[in-house]
């Protein structure tokens, strides 16, 4: 099995949909976000979808190209990094992602908007450059295009 461009583009694409509608709930002073429900809420869901794109291409690549499995969306990042996909300072970056996305995902009631809003102001960047180290990842090693 090949990578499939098809595949990882529509992640990337997401990806990077989620990160503009992102960028202007990480604008907002704390106050204003924490305090309209229409802020937290979107911006919760929007950076749980950026994150499963995350996990979406990563586990593509890890299937794809036959590379050691993860037995938990943590391992998926570190799997990456061994495999020259992703940068370690990008894997350093998203180290705690895995259990982020726990967080949004399971513990939905325990979350404090304090700490979504500094997420969306310390930690996006890793995002970003997770999509550019796979981006460059494909453009030199190439990929499948066919369906």
């Amino acid at each position: 099995m090949a990578l499939d461009e098809q595949v990882i583009s529509a992640r990337l694409a997401a990806l990077d949909e989620n990160l503009r509608l992102l960028a202007p709930f990480a604008a907002l002073d704390p106050l204003a976000f924490t305090s309209d429900p229409r802020n937290y809420g979107a911006a919760e869901r929007f950076l749980q979808l950026a994150i499963e794109s995350v996990f979406d291409i990563g586990s593509h690549c890890i299937a794809a190209l036959r590379l050691r499995r993860p037995s938990t969306y943590g391992d998926i990042v570190p799997v990456l990094a061994e495999a020259s996909i992703i940068g370690e300072g990008t894997a350093e970056e998203l180290k705690s992602l895995a259990g982020f996305r726990n967080l949004l995902v399971h513990d939905y009631t325990r979350l404090d908007r304090h700490r979504i809003h500094a997420f969306l102001n310390s930690r996006l960047d890793g995002l970003r450059h997770f999509a550019a180290d796979i981006a460059t990842y494909l453009a030199t090693h190439g990929a499948r295009t066919d369906g």
